[in-house]
């Protein structure tokens, strides 16, 4: 009879601490400045001790770095005095969490979001993070604070509960007038950004998983939006950046088909392109005197750091080595780029790349006893599908993997879908390949990072054609010597665990076992009690329910779930508003009406189902996670 299990996750952490979170940290026991061999392999509690960069900003002085650092379930802020000595975090309340730090033009003032008072709201303090100061006392959730060029106001995202989403509000420094609302519109409003002169405001427009994003610009006194753009331009645009001078606008959209980034002069100019790719680019930033533009180009995950130079119109890269950059910020002379880079042996850190050429680690999460050099560096693989369309995927092998001796495989789809598995840290997957597993990664169709057609195809086609890629691509792995061709487990999170349970009722011959968290086998339950933002999705992903009943029913795992005999561990949510626990109920209460049937059911208790895929912030449902999914693939792999 088959083992069917149904607890809730919940472990206790109590022995870990910060091995290193920046230069100059030993680990305890450690004398400072000692010279460490790096001889540990990795293990959950490495993993959970690391500290996760979620972003970080630079102060006017081009020396001091505040950081956004999360660990052991603590988001907090970590400011780095620019002397190469270590910093300090910013005093916080214990159980609550700091984030989305912020300079004010002279650099004697921090602000911050915090969630000392039951929601996150904005603060005040010091330049040292000393003396916070609410700000705005409104209950409603702020984000992404923003300081005007004169330091008197900040402009904030703030989400009322049942409204419009997240909205642009202002308020002054000093506290003596009310904050106001400049936006009241449908969607998320994101990435504001004042203009050199402080009279305007750049915005997204229509954000969240809506569709195509718009350029809005913001007119603060009277709070008038204005689109800039052309009616008829049908690209997703966004990131727009103000020029030096505020005569133009830098801006990402895959009108094309391709993201490529456009200029456009204000106030009646129309957009012109100004790099383009076979690639995505994104993310541009002026230099401070206007002569260059940094930007990231995707190489099929991949994220290189480039600068455009204006004045001889050329490009070259900044980017020494593989991996991924994001956040591209210059130093306020204008001579070097920061900027976070992360690689398949390197946490996220933040780095600093001159101009001239070289490369600086600014901040360093990586414990110094951990030896990266056992870590499998992943392999770029291309593939035709059923339909000849080139895929590529990511494939880690343990190292001493042979035709002599082969290693099982486990396939993990990403989430998404519109989504893309990079050349980044993952460190739960080295785990895995140095406990003897290879680790396939594709980036089936419906991937983001590849163009706006190829994230296209899987619409409407969910699970069918996204699908046999992922198999097709499955059976190539399995042609190679090192790889057991008859061990094969499959592995996914939230669309990752759709595709999954896709995969074991379409093709239950493959998979000797499978592991699911937050997949949805019905998406006709899954549309009627999903949020209102998990509803839009759905429309643009596979059109209204009213009209389309029959297609979605067509793509749910429920549909096939007789078919279904690979042994399954599963995970719920107890409270994950955007795949309800109830949408799953039909699809395992089948399966566990059989008697014979080998089914694991775990639920994460209140909002801990987000371990899945934060184990920075949830480390004691993290741990029993990845336990457990250890425990299953040794008896079922």
């Amino acid at each position: 009879m088959g083992k069917l299990m149904v607890k809730h996750l919940f472990v206790r952490i109590t022995t870990l601490a910060v091995l290193t979170a920046l230069p100059g940290r030993s680990p305890a026991g450690t004398e400072p400045g000692r010279q460490i061999e790096p001889k540990e392999l990795l293990s959950i509690p490495y993993i959970l001790r690391t500290p996760v960069i979620s972003n970080f900003t630079l102060a006017p002085d081009g020396k001091r770095i505040a950081l956004n650092l999360s660990v052991l379930g603590t988001e907090s802020i970590w400011l780095l005095p620019g002397d190469g000595t270590s910093g300090s975090p910013v005093p916080t309340t214990q159980g609550t969490a700091d984030r989305d730090p912020i300079w004010s033009p002279d650099g004697r003032a921090l602000a911050f979001v915090s969630h000392r008072h039951r929601s996150f709201r904005l603060y005040i303090a010091d330049e040292k993070g000393l003396s916070p100061r609410l700000l705005v006392r409104q209950e409603n959730e702020a984000k992404q604070p923003r300081w005007s060029p004169d330091g008197s106001a900040i402009s904030y995202l703030s989400q009322a509960v049942g409204d419009t989403g997240w909205d642009l509000w202002v308020t002054a420094v000093d506290g003596r007038t009310q904050p106001r609302e400049l936006t009241h519109l449908p969607l998320d409003e994101d990435d504001a950004r004042w203009s050199p002169d402080g009279e305007r405001i750049s915005v997204s427009l229509g954000g969240g998983r809506h569709g195509a994003r718009r350029i809005g610009i913001v007119t603060v006194r009277s709070g008038e939006v204005q689109e800039p753009l052309p009616s008829d331009w049908k690209g997703d645009s966004f990131e727009a950046r103000w020029s030096s001078d505020g005569k133009k606008l830098a801006f990402v959209s895959d009108e094309s088909g391709q993201k490529a980034i456009y200029l456009l002069s204000l106030p009646n100019g129309s957009p012109e392109l100004l790099l383009a790719s076979p690639h995505d680019l994104t993310g541009p930033e002026f230099s401070p005197d206007g002569r260059f533009l940094a930007y990231l180009e995707n190489q099929e995950g991949d994220t290189k750091l480039w600068v455009h130079d204006f004045e001889t119109g050329r490009q070259r890269t900044l980017s020494l080595r593989s991996g991924t950059h994001a956040q591209p910020v210059w130093t306020p002379d204008g001579k070097a780029v920061l900027s976070l880079f992360e690689a398949w042996n390197y946490p996220r850190d933040v780095w600093s790349y001159p101009i001239g050429g070289g490369r600086e680690r600014v901040s360093d999460t990586l414990p110094p006893d951990l030896d990266v050099r056992r870590m499998a560096r992943p392999e770029l693989l291309r593939f035709p599908s059923f339909d000849s369309r080139e895929i590529t995927g990511y494939l880690y092998v343990p190292e001493l993997a042979a035709a002599e001796s082969s290693v099982p495989l486990l396939v993990t789809p990403h989430g998404g879908p519109t989504s893309q598995w990079q050349n980044s840290w993952h460190p739960f997957v080295q785990l895995l390949v140095q406990r003897g597993y290879a680790i396939f990664a594709p980036n089936v169709r419906g991937s983001s990072g590849f163009g706006r057609e190829f994230e296209d195809l899987n619409d409407r086609d969910w699970g069918r054609a996204d699908l046999e890629d992922l198999i097709v691509g499955t059976r190539r792995v399995l042609e190679r010597p090192e790889i057991r061709d008859e061990r094969v487990a499959i592995w996914g999170v939230s669309y990752g665990g759709f595709l999954t349970l896709a995969a074991i009722t379409r093709h239950p011959e493959i998979f000797a076992c499978a592991i699911e968290a937050l997949g949805m086998p019905d998406l006709e339950s899954l549309y009627r009690e999903t949020t209102e933002e998990g509803r839009a999705y759905l429309d643009r992903e596979l059109g209204p329910l009213r009209g389309n009943l029959n297609l979605y029913r067509e793509l749910s795992p429920l549909t096939n779930v007789r078919r279904v005999r690979t042994p399954l561990l599963s995970f719920h949510g107890e409270t994950y508003p955007l795949v309800p626990y109830s949408t799953k109920k039909a699809f395992f209460d089948a399966l566990r009406a059989r008697p014979d049937y080998k089914l694991q059911e775990f639920i994460f208790k209140g909002e801990e189902a987000r371990a899945t895929f934060r184990h920075d912030l949830h480390p004691e449902a993290a741990w029993a996670y990845v336990e457990k999914i250890l425990e299953f693939l040794e008896i079922y792999l």
